[in-house]
């Protein structure tokens, strides 16, 4: 008895601190989101316990075909960055 309520409570813990980040994180996204760093957004994902599940035929991609970031910049009237990064 005395083990299951040992678990029971790290369990608990465990999930108070999960809901603590998530309040955390939730806040600050609804402030700033493009103040998050890549780090922070990289944990929202696995905060939320997101999992991703492909329904359907996964596309090829054409090799030797360039994609253009800047294309979709113009298509949604925004100002292009001097340099695209992840960060960006």
């Amino acid at each position: 008895m005395r083990y299951e309520a040992a678990a029971w409570l790290e369990q608990t813990e465990a999930a108070e601190q999960r809901a603590s980040d998530l309040v955390a994180l939730a806040t600050r996204a609804r402030e700033r989101p493009a103040d998050m760093t890549s780090a922070e957004q990289s944990e929202v994902p696995a905060l939320l316990d997101v999992k991703v599940t492909t329904t359907g035929a996964v596309t090829e991609t054409r090799v030797g075909l360039v994609y253009s970031m800047a294309e979709w910049f113009k298509q949604n009237e925004r100002l292009l960055p001097d340099e695209l990064s992840d960060e960006a």
